[in-house]
């Protein structure tokens, strides 16, 4: 079986090593795409995410409630992958950190910088009010939150009563902090950078192919999945406002394939452990599912006035 998969995957990398050779035309331009998305949209926002958050963890205010508040919204504002990494970095400093890897996945999502900048201003601002787009956005996470904090009443108990249980570490200056806090977000950032090339390059095919077979919708439902900043830019095509409003906010609530493999690389990275990728996903999923049914709730209501 696993002699099967080795030979299958080695298949599949040949084959699409000599499409890569064959089609400089598609290649080059995806790649260069695929490093404009990573310096300019995301490296800028996300390396004083990644500074913060090192530093953060380790200043981070004794008592566990209002700690973990703060986590949950410096989270929120950082933006995906930093948000993960925020919640699990917090999490290993507990003994009672349950619930904190029920609400992560909830917590890694596009930071407000991104929804606006990217996503309202270049696909929605004709269509929505942006204060409208931010609760779509942002509720459904607030939500499921407060979902989970109810459900999971033991680990919710535990964070109400708790007291600080940080493990025991060796004191650092502020300047040792920092160091150690560029040094890696530089490794983190770099391979985020090589995930962003990666995905653009597999989204530009599958956008070829798809045009090949008369197919264009694939673009809509695979890029979607696989990238998010793709995903949109295609389903922005959409001519229904309702379906395009709705579509563009689920593949952001999900947030694709490269942004699992992404929070994957810098967990395992910065905190040397892994998620749960089938948790990760399913929660996901729950995500997807209420920002859809919120989004038409807020477009309804508002068509309405």
């Amino acid at each position: 079986m696993m002699k099967t998969r080795h030979n299958l995957i080695f298949v599949i990398l040949l084959m699409f090593f000599v499409l890569m050779m064959i089609t400089p035309d598609i290649l080059i331009p995806a790649t260069i795409s695929g490093i404009r998305l990573w310096g300019l949209k995301v490296a800028p926002g996300l390396i004083m995410g990644m500074i913060f958050i090192e530093c953060f963890n380790y200043y981070i205010p004794a008592d566990y409630t209002y700690g973990t508040f703060l986590v949950i919204l410096s989270s929120l504002l950082c933006g995906f992958p930093a948000g993960a990494l925020n919640c699990i970095k917090y999490q290993k400093n507990y003994n009672n950190n349950e619930w904190l890897t029920y609400i992560m996945p909830y917590c890694n999502i596009s930071s407000p910088g991104f929804v606006i900048n990217y996503i309202y201003y270049n696909y929605l601002s004709d269509n929505f009010n942006i204060f409208c787009y931010l609760l779509c956005v942002y509720l459904p996470t607030i939500l499921l939150i407060i979902y989970e904090y109810v459900r999971n009443r033991t680990a919710a108990k535990c964070i109400r009563d708790s007291k600080r249980y940080i493990k025991s570490a060796q004191y650092m200056d502020f300047f040792t902090i920092l160091n150690n806090s560029i040094d890696k977000m530089l490794t983190s950032v770099l391979k985020l950078g090589g995930y962003i090339i990666i995905f653009s390059c597999v989204c530009a095919y599958i956008q070829y192919f798809s045009h090949m077979i008369y197919m264009p919708y694939i673009n809509w439902i695979v890029c979607g999945f696989m990238e998010i900043t793709n995903g949109i830019y295609f389903a922005s095509a959409i001519k229904s406002h309702l379906v395009k409003i709705l579509l563009i906010s689920a593949i952001n609530a999900f947030g694709g394939l490269s942004t699992l493999m992404q929070t994957y690389s810098v967990i395992k990275d910065n905190v040397g452990v892994c998620i749960d990728i089938k948790k990760y996903i399913f929660q996901k999923i729950k995500l997807t599912i209420c920002t859809i049914l919120v989004t038409y709730l807020v477009i309804t209501i508002s068509s309405e006035k």
